[in-house]
Formats: structure tokens, sequence, C-alpha cells
């Protein structure tokens, strides 16, 4: 028998609405970059090239999963010689 555990993620105050988590990993997209991410960290321009997607249309995204918190952006210096 199966049955699903209550977790503060899936539970809300009534509405037939599937909660917000399921509504960001639920798009094709956003289900690519967080496979890309889990793997590794990862520059936009990297996931451009990996996801054969335009920046602003990832960019776009990641700013969708950075506001449900499911991603952070962390900033990388360049070396310069």
């Amino acid at each position: 028998m199966l049955a699903v555990m209550e977790h503060a993620v899936l539970t809300r105050a009534g509405g037939s609405d599937p909660p917000r988590i399921l509504r960001l990993v639920g798009h094709p997209v956003r289900w690519r970059l967080l496979q890309e991410l889990v793997r590794s960290d990862r520059a936009v321009a990297e996931l451009t090239e990996l996801l054969e997607a335009p920046q602003s249309l990832l960019s776009y995204h990641l700013g969708q999963l950075r506001a449900g918190e499911l991603v952070s952006m962390r900033l990388r210096s360049m070396n310069h010689l």
C-alpha cells in the first residue's frame, strides 16, 4: 500500500491548484536546468550550450527557480593574467 506523507511543500490551505514547487519543477526547461545543476554548479553560458537554448530563456527560468528558492546564484570572479 502506498500513501503520501504529509509534507509542508505538498500541503496548502484550500484550492485545487498544485503547490508552487510542482509548477516550478514541472516545466520542461526548468526540469532540465535542475538536472544539470544537481550534477554540478554551472555558469549561464555553460547551460546555454548544454541545453541548446537562448540565454534570455534560461535566465528567465533560472529567475523563476531562484524566486522559488530551488537554486541560488553565486558570482564567479574572472582571473585576468
